[in-house]
């Protein structure tokens, strides 16, 4: 039998359950913002190291013309990171003779300075 002041719940812990939901959704909606935030980072990056590896491929053939390389890099940002990749521009860095290897920092002639 129950004493006759206790009737109902024992304790007070009314609204505890919307004390957590207001704890744990602003969280959950944070890291599912930060992961979409992330990806779009990391595609915008890949489609740039393409663009780069497009460029670098096009300016190693041999007697390609001079600006070949920054032009193929250029036209694959543009067509294929068109929604990742905010104005992107492209360079040439290289003395342009067909006897010397490409150096490594051709790779890196496509540079995106402002990401969506």
């Amino acid at each position: 039998m129950r004493p006759a002041g206790c009737r109902g719940r024992r304790g007070s812990d009314t609204g505890a359950l919307t004390l957590s939901y207001v704890i744990i959704v602003p969280v959950f909606l944070l890291a599912v913002m930060v992961i979409a935030q992330a990806s779009l980072w990391f595609l915008a990056r890949q489609a740039a190291l393409a663009a780069a590896r497009q460029g670098a491929n096009a300016a190693r053939v041999t007697g390609a013309p001079a600006g070949a390389g920054p032009g193929a890099a250029l036209a694959f940002a543009r067509s294929a990171a068109s929604g990742y990749l905010l104005s992107p521009s492209a360079n040439g860095s290289g003395s342009g003779s067909a006897s010397r290897a490409p150096s490594p920092s051709a790779s890196r002639s496509v540079r995106s300075a402002r990401w969506r």
